[in-house]
């Protein structure tokens, strides 16, 4: 992945891993992890991080999480969206806010 960091691109294109995971590269030069599942056998991704902010094995360990939230019904998408809605403001943030 590193020869792929900073190198701008023609056009995105992801390269396929393991258990449904994958990376994304933009014509951007931006590395993204994600998560291919299917919710209402709606194909979907959710991405888990930007490299080289988290490594491949950090995005892999997410996936055991992703996975039991479509076990319990939920859809993940929607769930981290609604988790940094609900999430408590640092007290950093509250003083960039004010």
């Amino acid at each position: 992945m590193k020869s792929l960091l900073n190198k701008k691109q023609s056009k995105r294109f992801d390269i396929a891993d393991r258990d449904s995971l994958s990376v994304r590269v933009s014509e951007f030069c931006t590395i993204t992890f994600q998560y291919s599942y299917h919710y209402h056998d709606k194909p979907s991704r959710i991405a888990s991080g930007r490299y080289p902010d988290i490594s491949l094995k950090q995005a892999g360990e997410k996936i055991p999480e992703l996975r039991q939230l479509l076990n319990d019904g939920l859809n993940p998408a929607v769930q981290k969206k609604r988790s940094k809605e609900n999430r408590n403001a640092t007290l950093e943030e509250c003083i960039d806010w004010f």
